[in-house]
């Protein structure tokens, strides 16, 4: 997708934190947490000013335009 952007779990815990438990990046955190318990390898991405957890793709630049 272009505009995507990985970025690191510290800084969706950081927003999280500022913003509260029902913030989106709060929600991501847990979402990202369920994955990990079912065996997954999430990432977070940053397209526009959405959040979004998928799978990694480890194999793409940091910018998967």
């Amino acid at each position: 997708m272009p505009g995507t952007v990985e970025i690191p779990r510290s800084e969706v815990e950081t927003i999280a934190k500022i913003l509260g438990d029902n913030s989106a990046a709060a929600l991501a955190l847990n979402d990202a947490d369920a994955r990990i318990a079912n065996g997954e390898d999430p990432a977070f991405y940053r397209v526009g000013k959405t959040l979004l957890v998928g799978p990694r793709f480890s194999d793409q630049p940091d910018d998967l335009a």
